[in-house]
């Protein structure tokens, strides 16, 4: 609009003008903004599935609705001892599998909670180090495997450096690579 025009639009008129030019260029130049309400209602509906199945695995093992299993892996060459547990419902499907172990200086479980489908919802690592480090993770899925949320808390110490907490989408898979990955 020429200058000439804008000379004869009155005051309340430019304000409203200059406001919906700040909102353009505010859109343009952060097309997601539209998105990121919707991303977030999604996120949380996610994370509110996610602790669901978690409290339905609880209570399934708590009512001995699955069946544990407990087994020790040694690798040859390797300096690496993992405690796995595994929680199999009446169909064989693992509902809750958890990875225990570390180093001299450091400890860390690994726990993983799937749906009635076998999808991984939900993973939370607690570990602790010698130098007093005690640190928590949680990691919320959606129902396709991606990732919507991850929380890492250091509850007390100076900080160690664990690495983030990886999803096993499937602990079979997982067990029988689990010495490759020391080598």
């Amino acid at each position: 609009m020429p200058v000439s025009k804008l000379r004869d639009i009155d005051g309340a008129e430019r304000v409203r003008m200059r406001i919906a030019m700040a909102v353009l260029a505010l859109v343009l130049a952060h097309p997601a903004l539209g998105m990121a309400q919707a991303d977030r209602v999604s996120d949380s509906t996610s994370v509110e599935t996610a602790r669901a199945v978690y409290r339905d695995v609880l209570r399934d093992a708590a009512a001995h609705r699955l069946v544990r299993h407990d087994t020790t892996i040694s690798c040859a060459g390797v300096e690496l001892d993992v405690k796995l547990t595994v929680w199999l419902d009446s169909t064989g499907r693992t509902r809750q599998f958890t990875v225990q172990g570390g180093t001299e200086d450091h400890a860390e479980a690994w726990h993983y909670y799937y749906d009635r489908e076998g999808r991984l919802r939900f993973a939370h690592a607690v570990r602790g180090a010698v130098n007093d480090t005690r640190q928590e993770e949680r990691v919320y899925y959606a129902e396709d495997g991606t990732e919507v949320r991850r929380i890492t808390e250091v509850k007390a110490g100076p900080g160690y450096p664990f690495g983030p907490l990886e999803p096993i989408t499937d602990p079979s898979r997982w067990v029988r690579q689990v010495c490759l990955r020391g080598r």
